[in-house]
């Protein structure tokens, strides 16, 4: 019975001490790069300026829902009442719809023209009114839905506080028209069911979020690194190309 003939197989193995001896050898093009890629990284992390934020977290306590029960539900007759109730619980909560509301409201063009404009009287926000409405602020809803963030990002502190501040009087007078739409003439009962409550005072930070200078250093010394290494295998590439014409070219013919 003849045996199996086993054949091995030859794979390309990396010379991990020829790829050193490469770097070693154009150790200059590498040492150049990173210290171009890091100075200029540094550079450009000191000359950004100093960004400061300032955030609020809100909860609306609405029960809006009461107030339909003590004041619609109360002037319904007897035997309508039951199916009016169940109707209602098959709506979506009016906390939630106001939430989303405001959220709307205050990213909308309006909300954003009417702070911008008190910023820019009361504090001189050099700001473009018609184009960088976008920067002044931003709202969203936290994880969970069901509360409000604030959040505003300048280069002044103050006016980032400022400017959360401004939010919250927006924020509120926007939550009045929606109840006043919805309560009509019976707006101020329904007032007393509305109130703001903070998940999160407003505050800021001591110290300025952004540039993140020691980010932006490091992750340009890592590129100028790569890059060094990149480009001494280019040019280590390039040389041997060279030698190997110019030998052909000294062949004898």
């Amino acid at each position: 019975m003849e045996k199996e003939k086993i054949h091995s197989v030859n794979y390309d193995e990396v010379d991990l001490y020829q790829l050193i001896s490469i770097i070693w050898r154009r150790k200059n093009i590498a040492v150049i790069t990173f210290l171009v890629s890091t100075i200029l990284g540094t550079t450009i992390a000191f000359l950004l300026p100093n960004i400061y934020q300032a955030r609020a977290t809100i909860h609306l306590n609405v029960d809006l829902w009461k107030y339909y029960l003590e004041e619609v539900i109360s002037s319904i007759p007897q035997n309508e009442k039951l199916s009016v109730i169940v109707q209602s619980d098959t709506k979506s909560s009016k906390t939630q719809e106001l939430t989303q509301f405001l959220v709307s409201a205050l990213n909308g063009y309006e909300s954003r023209l009417r702070i911008a404009r008190e910023l820019k009287e009361k504090y001189g926000l050099d700001l473009n009114l018609s184009e960088g409405l976008d920067r002044i602020y931003t709202v969203r809803l936290d994880k969970n839905g069901m509360n409000i963030v604030l959040t505003s990002e300048m280069k002044d502190r103050k006016i980032a506080e400022a400017t959360i501040k401004l939010l919250i009087e927006e924020l509120d007078r926007k939550a009045k028209e929606f109840i006043y739409a919805y309560c009509k003439n019976a707006y101020k009962v329904c007032e007393e069911h509305y109130s703001i409550v903070f998940a999160e005072e407003p505050f800021s930070f001591d110290k300025p979020v952004k540039p993140k200078r020691g980010l932006i250093i490091s992750a340009s010394a890592i590129s100028g690194l790569l890059l060094g290494i990149f480009l001494a295998f280019l040019w280590e590439g390039l040389a041997r190309r060279r030698d190997e014409l110019k030998a052909k070219s000294n062949l004898p013919m």
